[in-house]
């Protein structure tokens, strides 16, 4: 795996000047463990940070990405991948050089990268996201209005969803958004993530429990008598789902509803997840402005058309409309596509 300050040699063995591997096998042999972490936390620490820095101080990005074949769009990348771009949210403050492995890792010239750069980083690391980011205008940037993150209050919640606001703004076409940190690597390639979160057709990837969930997440009661859970900070949202987040009075008032408790981030998504009947949107939904119908008058007709109107504003892919009660069970699986676009409607004289 290439890293900075790294170079591959003609039998394509990793050479450096600063031998990490020959120390780290040293201490090994000769040092107690707590010696050996003390010197490998230390290598860690500083190994990177001033060979970067120069680096980055004398390098184009003509210069980069000659020297990082990974950014070159690959043959490998098919038009399952193309057609399917997803967003990717990443909490960054320090150690840029992994940060820099990761988005080699993952980037596709369709996807979207928001990196939120705490504010609390140090300057070097803010002036080295910055070059990074400058080197992909169209689809990877730094967070606006980047927050000072306490970890387990709410300045984590308020990061995710200031890079969720910013990749909106960049673009209406991704179909997921998957939350990442600096810490973490996927360990599937970006053709079995859009696999996967295509196959997901719509729904989202949050954990959840409501076991015994830790009460001092959470005020006495949740607005609009919603259930508590609790989750991880990992999540993977549709757009729709995003747009949700952002925009409904539900979702502004669960977040103000936890704003004061510990971790939101860990309770937020779940309870707005778990809570279907009143939160995340799906593919299952009532219809706005029902009618009281009397069977007989045009109030039928009227509840009918609501629903044609309500399901041409969530999405217009569907193919068909289908008509039925509640009263009614269906006893074929789909066979509308060999209508070819004919409708079905029975007419008397």
């Amino acid at each position: 795996m290439y890293t900075f300050g790294k170079e591959a040699d003609k039998t394509g063995e990793l050479t450096s000047k600063y031998s990490d591997l020959t120390l780290i096998c040293d201490n090994f042999a000769n040092e107690s463990a707590s010696k050996l972490l003390v010197n490998w936390s230390s290598l860690e620490r500083h190994r990177f940070n001033a060979k970067t820095l120069d680096y980055i101080s004398s390098a184009t990005c003509e210069k980069y990405f000659a020297e990082h074949l990974h950014f070159n769009e690959r043959e490998s990348v098919n038009d399952l991948e193309r057609e399917f771009p997803i967003a990717f949210g990443i909490l960054v403050y320090h150690n840029f050089d992994q940060v820099e492995q990761l988005l080699r890792l993952i980037y596709r010239k369709n996807n979207f990268y928001c990196f939120h750069v705490d504010e609390g980083a140090d300057k070097e690391f803010k002036y080295m996201m910055q070059w990074l980011v400058d080197c992909f205008p169209e689809n990877v940037f730094v967070a606006s209005n980047p927050v000072d993150i306490t970890w387990g209050d709410v300045s984590i919640l308020k990061a995710v969803l200031q890079c969720m606001e910013n990749l909106l703004a960049r673009s209406d076409k991704w179909k997921y958004y998957v939350h990442l940190t600096g810490e973490e690597f996927l360990l599937v390639t970006n053709l079995e993530l859009v696999t996967s979160l295509k196959n997901l057709k719509g729904a989202n990837l949050v954990e959840g429990t409501s076991l015994k969930p830790n009460m001092d997440r959470y005020p006495e009661q949740l607005p609009y008598d919603l259930k508590k859970y609790k989750s991880s900070s990992h999540i993977v949202l549709s757009h729709e789902a995003v747009e949700f987040v952002l925009k409904s009075q539900i979702s502004k008032t669960i977040f103000g509803a936890l704003h004061d408790y510990n971790s939101p981030e860990e309770s937020f998504f779940a309870v707005l997840q778990f809570n279907q009947k009143n939160c995340f949107p799906e593919n299952v939904f009532v219809a706005s402005n029902p009618v009281d119908i009397t069977w007989g008058d045009v109030s039928i007709l009227k509840a009918v058309l609501q629903c044609m109107e309500n399901l041409m504003a969530r999405s217009d892919k569907r193919k068909y409309y289908v008509h039925l009660t509640g009263e009614e069970f269906l006893l074929v699986t789909n066979s509308l596509k060999n209508l070819k676009g004919a409708n079905l409607v029975e007419a008397e004289d």
